[in-house]
């Protein structure tokens, strides 16, 4: 499952192993793609994973064929190197500024690949950098969750660019694309159609990430990236896809629409135009946090709703609003029928407001752990499993001060969190 969005509409892509119940199908209206089991493609093990985070300009958006992004992923293409996922944008790295944005490409390594590390780390440094473009974008590149990032590219936090080198509570509205383009005059507010919203998905293959932004490049020459989102899912690769081209009109100036788009092996589900005001803004998210989940469990029905449910009621949820707001959620299933999640939540200002130390996330943890050990049920009984969850929670936190928060937090107490 891939789930990624803005504050107030979302994409997500499922792979089901059975058809899903009627009431669900009723309840959500899902765009289905059907799937061809000869053309799914087995994916071979890896032995580790190198992320690249890479740091851009924030307020400017770089046009899809010159995006950093579009180069790296071309240069993974041509190495036949398998990208797991990519998220744009994604919380800084350890060492990085929070006054850039930040994308995050996940490379698989397999057991033949270990053997030209360095030429592939120069290639996806000369990719980053591009032609005239030195001093404007940060690469680190982490190989071990042991150790902090590798910087190729750009300064560290705490150069000048950031008040302190000191780390703070990242808010959700610093990952909001839409919000600060539109809070720095890049983009209208409005109903404006300057935003692109695409969700592409094909049968995978080493370069599809790549092959998707270079078509999207030729036939759409004037968008500009905002965010991206991919993964290599079951045999499929899906591509989220949200772009802005300044000035675009529901009907252009010329009365002559763009024609449909058009992908080799592959199928837009989603393409579609739409303004700032429906992709939405959270008036709290200037004063919020985001918290960071990873689970491995059991693939068992049920078991990310359960999580989700149970952190609502270790916060202190109300029962108006009985889940926290998802911004990212990505699973993968691996072997042994394990469930590998990664989600980042949206905390709201008065939880952000609350203590955060690591005597209470480690609490939250065991109920969580708890919850989910409880569902194995015992051997005795169907579905059993003898996997023992693991979960790891975190607050999102950057290098130096945010912005001072313009939200009036009057009002977020016990008695508003039913609104």
């Amino acid at each position: 499952m891939l789930r990624a969005g803005t504050a107030s509409r979302s994409l997500t892509f499922v792979v089901f192993r059975e058809e899903p119940e009627a009431a669900w199908r009723a309840a959500n209206d899902p765009v289905t793609m059907p799937l061809d089991a000869d053309r799914l493609i087995a994916t071979e093990a890896k032995i580790g994973n190198v992320d690249v985070f890479v740091g851009l300009p924030a307020g400017r958006f770089a046009g899809v064929a010159d995006h950093p992004l579009s180069r790296i992923l071309a240069e993974m293409r041509a190495r036949e190197r398998s990208v797991s996922d990519v998220q744009l944008p994604s919380p800084p790295p350890a060492g990085g500024s929070r006054g850039l944005v930040w994308a995050r490409v996940r490379i698989a390594l397999r057991g033949n690949e270990t053997g030209d590390l360095d030429a592939l780390l120069d290639g996806i440094r000369r990719a980053a950098a591009g032609p005239g473009e030195a001093g404007e974008v940060d690469l680190l590149v982490d190989m071990a969750t042991q150790t902090p990032p590798r910087r190729f590219l750009g300064a560290p936090a705490g150069d000048g660019r950031t008040a302190s080198s000191g780390a703070s509570l990242l808010r959700p509205e610093e990952l909001d694309v839409v919000a600060q383009a539109v809070r720095s005059g890049v983009a209208a507010a409005g109903s404006a159609p300057e935003w692109f919203v695409l969700a592409v998905v094909g049968y995978a293959h080493n370069g599809f990430e790549a092959d998707v932004l270079e078509e999207l490049a030729a036939q759409r020459p004037g968008l500009r990236l905002a965010a991206l989102s991919t993964a290599l899912l079951h045999g499929t690769t899906v591509v989220f896809l949200l772009g802005h081209q300044p000035g675009h009109a529901a009907v252009p100036p010329d009365g002559v629409t763009a024609p449909v788009l058009r992908f080799r092996d592959a199928e837009a589900l989603v393409a579609e135009w739409a303004g700032a005001e429906a992709l939405g803004r959270r008036p709290d998210d200037e004063a919020g946090a985001l918290l960071r989940l990873h689970a491995v469990s059991s693939d068992r029905p049920g078991t990310l709703s359960m999580m989700l449910d149970e952190l609502a009621h270790r916060f202190g949820l109300a029962a108006a609003t009985p889940s926290l707001p998802v911004w990212f959620a990505h699973t993968e299933v691996l072997e042994g029928r394990l469930a590998s999640t990664r989600v980042i939540l949206r905390l709201p200002a008065y939880l952000a407001r609350e203590r955060w130390d690591r005597s209470r996330l480690d609490g939250v943890e065991r109920a969580v752990r708890q919850a989910l050990a409880a569902e194995r049920g015992t051997p005795d009984q169907p579905g059993w499993s003898q996997v023992r969850p693991v979960i790891g929670l975190d607050v999102v936190r950057a290098a130096g001060e945010a912005a001072p928060a313009e939200v009036d937090l009057r009002g977020y107490d016990a008695e508003a969190r039913r609104d």
